[in-house]
């Protein structure tokens, strides 16, 4: 008789996905242990009551890792924020090389249940967006800020575009904030129609390009060919005289 599954079918959904763990967490660990365990567990008790006030639920934790679900893309993005502007005001007391710096990577995609756990691909996306995130910085894929656009139209965001995730097939369009790239350009994501329309102008613009680049083609082939005709009609208007030249007595 085959096994059952232990991952119910019936726990299978679409899910917010929160991902998070501590940048250089072995290297803090190897610095000084005991303080690397007093400020993570102080940052777990604050990280752990603002996802249960913004609804969501704490499912995997491993070591200085996180991960948590939601129902509502809004309230995941706010607690992400909320969380990592809390954490870098306790950090700007510590030296650099001391900091617990939390990376945030959010998702939305299918997850399967296992107990209390959560595992499936969009586990898998949050997971290496927080991975390939700056320390400090919230990593969310564009599916996820298609559901989360008018909670961030007036924060900067860096567009990552696609990037390469580890054990992930496909490219994932990326978008970063919180970040020294989203603060340096600047970026607003812009809401769906102001997207189209800047995709229409760029289209338009190709297009005046494509425009150019033919008639430029086309007028100099007209140019060396109206070249060859005019050379080729000195020589026809030559040969003749010659030819007469040779058979004159």
């Amino acid at each position: 008789m085959a096994r059952k599954s232990s991952v119910r079918k019936e726990g299978r959904k679409l899910s917010i996905i929160f991902a998070a763990d501590v940048a250089g967490y072995s290297r803090l660990m190897a610095d000084d242990e005991d303080r690397t365990l007093a400020l993570l567990e102080r940052s777990r008790r604050y990280i752990d009551s603002t996802i249960a006030q913004y609804r969501g639920r704490i499912a995997n934790t491993a070591g200085d890792s996180v991960i948590a679900v939601f129902e509502s893309a809004t309230e995941a993005l706010e607690c992400s924020l909320k969380i990592q502007q809390k954490l870098a005001k306790e950090n700007a007391r510590f030296p650099k090389n001391k900091r617990l710096i939390f990376r945030v990577g959010l998702h939305m995609g299918e997850i399967y249940t296992r107990g209390s756990d959560v595992l499936g691909s969009g586990v898998n996306i949050a997971a290496r967006l927080e991975g390939y995130t700056q320390p400090g910085a919230v990593c969310m894929s564009e599916t996820f800020l298609n559901i989360a656009e008018k909670s961030v139209s007036d924060l900067p965001i860096a567009d990552l575009g696609f990037v390469e995730l580890k054990n992930i097939d496909a490219p994932v369009h990326a978008y970063e904030m919180l970040s020294d790239r989203a603060a340096r350009e600047g970026v607003k994501f812009r809401r769906q129609s102001q997207l189209t329309a800047r995709r229409r102008k760029m289209i338009v613009v190709g297009s005046s390009i494509g425009v150019v680049l033919v008639s430029l083609t086309v007028a100099i082939s007209l140019t060396f060919s109206l070249g060859r005709v005019s050379e080729m009609a000195q020589k026809n208007k030559v040969a003749p005289n010659a030819e007469l030249s040779r058979t004159a007595p």
